[in-house]
């Protein structure tokens, strides 16, 4: 990494993408319905780190994005089969 030249320390940005399901209050929901817990809960909005409009005060130079699917959900694709 060192060799290529990537950025690191302040211009390397991690982000952990979750789907997560709030209620009418705005309350974090968690299923315990059993679809849910066998493959996973299907959320309404996405959060980046936590946060649902995350911001970042960046500037013009290059950064280095680090991206983790933190989803619980276990997509099926049925074929027809």
């Amino acid at each position: 990494e060192r060799r290529v030249g990537l950025p690191d320390g302040a211009q390397e940005l991690t982000c952990v993408l979750q789907d997560r399901r709030f209620d009418a209050g705005n309350q974090l929901v968690y299923s315990t319905a059993m679809m849910d817990m066998e493959t996973g809960m299907l959320g309404d909005r996405v959060l980046v780190n936590g946060r649902l409009a995350p911001q970042w005060s960046l500037g013009s130079r290059a950064y280095r994005l680090r991206v983790l699917n933190g989803s619980n959900v276990v997509m099926f694709q049925n074929d027809g089969e």
